[in-house]
């Protein structure tokens, strides 16, 4: 489903993994179906991630480069875009604002990444922190 290069993104990941080493995340699966990658055993889901990784960083890798593994299931999947999904989110949006005061925020909203989710969350901050000078200046 996904990589990502963790010591490209973040310095202090390249820092911590040194000199001549990548940290690289794949995530296999969707929300609300299983992961193909579930029923595999440890081994063979660290062939399969290297050959993966090996395919979309166009670069040979051996299992003689992998210096770490670790399998994280994740039960919380986020949802994956499908048709109507735009108009729901908006519909979700519509209702809390028409009820002052409340905000609603996170993944499942703005999508996947901190670079979705991060600018939404200080736009929420800067809405309740309004609320809240408002309360404030209107009992003066």
């Amino acid at each position: 489903k996904a990589m990502t290069h963790s010591s490209a993104k973040w310095a202090w990941v390249a820092e911590a993994a040194g000199p001549g080493h990548h940290v690289v995340r794949l995530s296999y699966g969707r929300a609300g179906r299983p992961a193909e990658s579930r029923d595999l055993d440890d081994a063979r889901l660290r062939e399969l991630a290297i050959a993966d990784a090996s395919r979309l960083l166009n670069i040979p890798l051996r299992a003689s480069d992998l210096v770490a593994f670790a399998r994280t299931p994740w039960t919380n999947a986020l949802p994956y875009a499908t048709v109507g999904q735009r108009d729901r989110i908006q519909r979700v949006r519509e209702g809390a604002d028409a009820i002052e005061g409340l905000e609603v925020t996170g993944s499942w909203l703005t999508g996947t990444g901190l670079a979705s989710v991060v600018p939404d969350a200080r736009r929420v901050a800067e809405n309740a922190r309004g609320l809240r000078w408002k309360a404030l200046t209107d009992n003066l």
